[in-house]
């Protein structure tokens, strides 16, 4: 993760440039496959009940008889089948517990109701046949393409093909089978690729949740669709440069053009079309933590590596510029409606808490001269010029333009406007500058113009004392320091962060209702970890409770210490959540040798034993861990990142399989050719450039620990 404004510290990038993701499709089951393995599975069953009633399977009257055997053919190698289709089952067909129903079973879909386990009080998914369930799933169950030589000289995709022989239904469907062994009942965001195909067997199906597909970042679609402004670009642009990071989003939530974008986008959204009649879609996750910056890990707690985390959103937005032109995310389109109203409403907010300026301003040791803008609007001033341009002129103004207020128009019609760095843009702009001190412009066009005027604001923002001017450009009461405060009174920090709470409220809103307006069943879970991974913090309180509030099930991030479970838990409310669940052990994994793609922590393990130990430590926390005070256990579930040892070049140990698809069982994993583990026995493994340990037994154990203790009042 980027500290703040783009410190010294990376955050990996869990975006799937290189999964490989097919065109959405339902295919026809391979009926082939399974009728015959079903019929050999009967067909054994049956002469085995024979020779057991027969006395032909040795054992009469405790007295063993010689049997002379008989020779039974060898079958043509097949995938052998789930250990989840053992009968009789202790699970309903989404894996919740049959022995542990919910108290209220008139929902017919998912939902997280409480129940009492070992005595304490439980928050739990319940699914759709009414039995509890803990999710434990995992991302991106899908391929990869990617290749490093000389230690990724193969990709993924091209080495499962030649083990699978092309068979890539299988080789998912196998996946499955592979993941349920290991104790995860679902998949993350990234696992949709067979979850609901029909090309899976009933057995290997899993309940998931998915991201948006069209606009899986939605904040981050309408800022990119000129719908939307970016509030983190608006800063001062004598000490701000232009980010040009598309990670870094900060949303004009208030702007109704927010809505409407969210509104078409999950309407249209082929994801959602397509999962929300299907009883194994959980629900929807609204975007990658990556792309929502400032809602990552807050600075209550040391992230892991330290340095991770991210500045005060209020900050960002109460020294924003009061308005935006033009676009440069989307080929400097002019914004219809320029007005930020995301400052707006802080603005807003101050006056309503306060009544007066001069109440805020002996609250926060501040001067503002209003609650507004001290500057002035200024329209219609001419340039002069013929043709395509040049046209130049000097606009008025006391002590100078404010960045971000320039609008161009020939005839009337608006062609652009200002950066905020002292260019003009535009789709009718050539090119053109405007000194914001003196005032000069100088614009040429890409055709004729006429009547050529200039709007624009002056002696405003970055000039003016009032509450809307502020630019954090030099006011002692506004701290530089963007991650603590440092410097500010404590009012101005409840201020801070009482209205980061309404904003985040806003914006989860928002998300919510266009999301509930085409699957209202589903749970929404909001963005994929309010907090920094893998750096085991979660985001600052202001933020959880506006999830508690708003989320059907929030996701944070979190080390699983009891500190951290009372923090969450105290901000959440008494309000269910999930994290994000990754351990490494690089030197004892397929990447050894290679550098990894961001940060590294106390997380990553010297070895794929104490990766399963350390793996074991945190189910136990998050598990035991509830609110010291109310006893409340709100923890309900995990999604384990990855699959595969290596995505999105993060050269780093978060699969559970490598990339030539070995499990880190402590056999797949060796330098030799053998036959892999089940239920994939029937194809070769192992062929890796060293031996690996153990990791997967730590795992399967502690996840099938969580449901043997589900059904215990």
């Amino acid at each position: 993760m980027f500290m703040g404004m783009g410190g010294s510290t990376r955050e990996y990038s869990h975006r799937p440039e290189n999964l490989d993701f097919p065109a959405w499709k339902l295919r026809a089951p391979n009926a082939g496959r399974l009728s015959g393995l079903l019929g050999a599975i009967l067909l054994i069953a049956v002469v085995t009940a024979i020779m057991w009633l027969t006395g032909c399977a040795g054992l009469t009257s405790g007295t063993a008889q010689s049997q002379t055997p008989t020779p039974t053919p060898s079958p043509t190698p097949s995938p052998t089948p789930s250990p989840t289709g053992s009968v009789p089952s202790t699970t309903d067909a989404y894996g919740g517990i049959l022995a542990r129903p919910c108290p209220d079973l008139t929902k017919t879909d998912w939902n997280l109701q409480k129940v009492s386990v070992g005595g304490k009080s439980h928050w739990v998914f319940c699914t759709p046949s009414g039995n509890v369930f803990i999710k434990r799933g995992v991302y991106y169950i899908t391929g990869n393409n990617q290749t490093d030589a000389p230690a990724i000289p193969t990709s993924y995709d091209a080495t499962t093909n030649i083990k699978y022989s092309g068979n890539t239904n299988a080789h998912y469907d196998l996946a499955y089978a592979r993941l349920k062994g290991w104790g995860f009942n679902s998949g993350g965001p990234g696992s949709y690729r067979h979850a609901t195909d029909s090309s899976v067997s009933t057995a290997n199906k899993v309940p998931f949740t998915e991201y948006l597909q069209e606009a899986s970042n939605i904040h981050q679609h309408c800022i990119s669709t000129n719908n939307c402004k970016n509030i983190w670009n608006l800063r001062w642009p004598p000490t701000n440069s232009y980010d040009g990071s598309t990670a870094h989003n900060l949303v004009d939530a208030y702007d109704a053009a927010f809505a409407t974008d969210a509104n078409a986008a999950y309407a249209t959204d082929s994801g959602i079309a397509a999962f929300k009649a299907s009883p194994y879609f959980m629900g929807i996750v609204a975007g990658d933590t990556d792309d929502f910056s400032t809602f990552s890990g807050g600075t209550d707690f040391p992230t892991d590596p330290p340095g991770s985390f991210w500045g005060h959103t209020t900050w960002f937005i109460a020294q924003s510029a009061p308005r935006q032109m033009v676009n440069p995310r989307n080929s400097w389109a002019v914004f219809a409606d320029p007005k930020n109203y995301t400052k707006a409403q802080f603005a807003t907010f101050l006056q309503s808490r306060y009544g007066t300026i001069a109440a805020l301003n002996a609250a926060w040791g501040s001067s503002y001269s209003g609650f507004g803008t001290d500057g002035a609007q200024a329209t219609g001033t001419s340039l002069s010029g013929t043709g395509a341009g040049p046209y130049i002129g000097t606009l008025t103004r006391t002590t100078g333009v404010d960045p971000f207020s320039v609008v161009i128009k020939s005839g009337g019609v608006v062609l652009g406007g200002d950066d905020g760095f002292g260019n003009l843009r535009g789709p009718g702009i050539g090119t053109g500058i405007i000194n914001y001190s003196t005032g000069a412009v100088s614009v040429t066009f890409t055709a004729i113009a006429n009547s050529v005027t200039a709007d624009y604001s002056h002696d405003g923002w970055g000039v003016g004392n009032g509450l809307m001017d502020e630019a954090n450009n030099g006011h002692v009461w506004f701290p530089s320091d963007q991650y603590n405060l440092t410097g500010a009174t404590s009012t101005f920090k409840t201020d801070f962060d009482d209205f980061l709470q309404q904003y985040a409220t806003q914006l989860f809103t928002v998300m919510k209702n266009a999301f509930k307006a085409q699957a209202p069943t589903k749970l929404f879970f909001g963005i994929s970890n309010l907090g920094q991974v893998p750096g085991r913090a979660p985001a600052r309180c202001p933020i959880l409770k506006a999830a508690g509030a708003v989320l059907d099930v929030s996701q944070v991030s979190t080390d699983g210490s009891q500190a951290q479970i009372d923090f969450i838990t105290n901000c959440l409310g008494d309000h269910p959540f999930t994290i994000w669940e990754s351990v490494t052990a690089n030197a004892d994994s397929d990447i050894q040798g290679l550098p990894p793609g961001g940060p590294i922590g106390t997380w990553n393990k010297s070895t794929q034993g104490a990766r399963g130990t350390q793996f074991q430590t945190d189910m136990s926390n998050l598990w035991n861990n509830c609110n010291s005070t109310t006893g409340s256990c709100q923890w309900v579930g995990y999604d384990w990142w990855a699959y595969l040892s290596v995505s999105f070049f993060e050269f780093t140990d978060f699969g559970l399989v490598s990339w030539r698809d070995n499990a880190y069982d402590g056999t797949e994993g060796v330098t030799a050719t053998v036959t892999c583990s089940s239920p994939i026995n029937a194809y070769a493994c192992g062929g890796e450039t060293a031996t690996y340990g153990n990791f997967l037994g730590a795992v399967t154990t502690a996840n099938k620990q969580i449901d043997a203790t589900l059904p215990k009042p």
